[in-house]
């Protein structure tokens, strides 16, 4: 027994002196990499030169983008927020720290703005390399080796004005530049269950980090904000909603409509939608059993349309992939471009969205702007986005969700009024340059202060 002992004192001190060696290297590579006065990726060998290249500019900006590699809402936002503020003010520089993981075409639009520039980051090693430093580190300092291995560890001179984190995933280092955060939401808090534990726990400590080194947070509801001022008590929050409800333009000819239409064997006005990630929140596989439910008390060919990207290496999507083999009369599109989005939203009889939690709903704006009747979730923000334009559920109760289905779908009076004030609650959605104005004050506020 003795020996045993011996053995597992003799094996956690290894640990922890590998531990030791990876920070002492690592800290080390951070010196040796920002010893002059440029922006630079800690792990990368690129030297990154001086920010502005003129001196017409008065700000110099950064916007660490390096974690959003999808082709979700808030790439979206993040680009339609810079492309407007870049023209209205010409004289701040903007500097995009992009993942050169993702798709090549990263922001790449936003390059046609001469005080736009973008900087290409790679990660700080490969997943084997990080799984090993891990193995060997002891738990307690897991998660912040890990956080000093990502390619988010970037330094910034004394020349920068501001630090915009847009995703609110990075943990900068404590160094003296301003920083704002935008926040859309505290769901790893809220509903961890719906994240791998690793995850869960990094994203607890990281926002921690995020919400202390934050001059000023953003968030896109009154939702987030009480949620944010609830969990860490800050003040320093303001309430900026996401104003990009036309962001899926329809300008489609009606033989092209027809064609998109043929090709998912669909049907005008003869299915629900629902657009949104697989992400465990979105509550794909209780809409599916409601709707079968439905479709069981109401037999007819409508059908439930499901536009997302779709991965058949995640294990939630196989989940779902098992239960429709069950259930019929369920399509799913994977992801679709904007004009493909715009036909399915345009011909479809309702919009239904059971997600259990958002910061946001953005999806619910876009269909109201469509002239689509919405039934949704009566849960976080969702209430709050639809105000009293939609028809409300319960999103853990299939019985509610098929209920609700039942209502929009036979009731053609009920569909028509909700069109009706969804034409007019989404006009608080739509103002773009008045969003990016709430924006430009904030970031004229903070970096006022600190000069």
């Amino acid at each position: 027994m003795k020996n045993i002992k011996m053995k597992r004192i003799a094996i956690t001190v290894f640990k922890i002196s590998i531990a030791a060696l990876v920070f002492v290297l690592t800290f080390l590579l951070t010196f040796v990499l920002s010893s002059d006065a440029e922006i630079k990726d800690v792990f990368s060998t690129k030297r990154v030169s001086c920010l502005g290249p003129c001196k017409c500019y008065t700000r110099e900006i950064i916007v660490d983008a390096s974690r959003i590699i999808d082709f979700g809402g808030i790439k979206t936002l993040t680009e339609n927020i810079l492309s407007i503020m870049a023209k209205k003010r010409p004289n701040w520089y903007f500097v995009i720290i992009v993942n050169q993981t993702a798709s090549h075409d990263q922001f790449a639009g936003l390059l046609i703005y001469p005080n736009i520039k973008r900087i290409l980051v790679k990660p700080s090693c490969n997943n084997m390399l990080q799984n090993v430093c891990n193995f060997f580190t002891c738990n307690v300092f897991k998660t912040k080796v890990s956080q000093l291995m990502q390619y988010n560890n970037i330094f910034y001179d004394d020349h920068v004005d501001l630090l915009w984190d847009p995703y609110a995933e990075l943990a900068p280092n404590d160094v003296d530049v301003p920083k704002i955060s935008t926040i859309h939401d505290l769901a790893h808090i809220d509903i961890p269950n719906c994240f791998a534990p690793d995850k869960r726990e990094w994203a607890k400590t990281n926002m921690k980090s995020i919400v202390n080194n934050s001059k000023k947070i953003i968030t896109v509801s009154y939702f987030s904000k009480r949620r944010i001022k609830e969990v860490y008590n800050k003040d320093n929050v303001d309430v900026i909603p996401i104003r990009l409800a036309k962001r899926v333009n329809f300008t489609c000819p009606s033989h092209q409509q027809m064609q998109i239409l043929q090709q998912f064997h669909l049907q005008r006005k003869n299915y629900i939608i629902y657009t949104s990630s697989f992400w465990p929140n979105k509550n794909h596989q209780r809409l599916i059993r409601a709707f079968d439910q439905f479709k069981r008390s109401n037999p007819s060919d409508l059908k439930l349309v499901i536009v997302g990207m779709f991965s058949h290496s995640q294990p939630l999507t196989n989940d779902i992939t098992k239960i429709t083999k069950e259930y019929h009369d369920v399509v799913f599109t994977d992801y679709v471009s904007s004009t493909t989005l715009g036909v399915l939203l345009h011909n479809a009889l309702a919009f239904i969205c059971p997600s259990i939690y958002e910061g946001f709903g953005m999806p619910i704006a876009e269909a109201m702007s469509m002239g689509i009747p919405v039934a949704c979730s009566n849960v976080a923000s969702l209430p709050e986005v639809a105000g009293n334009a939609a028809i409300f559920f319960d999103p853990f109760d299939c019985v509610d969700i098929a209920r609700a289905i039942a209502r929009i779908t036979k009731n053609e009076a009920l569909r028509n009024d909700l069109v009706q004030k969804g034409y007019q609650q989404v006009q608080k959605f739509l103002n773009q340059e008045k969003m990016v104005d709430q924006y430009i004050k904030i970031f004229e506020e903070v970096m006022s202060e600190n000069t």
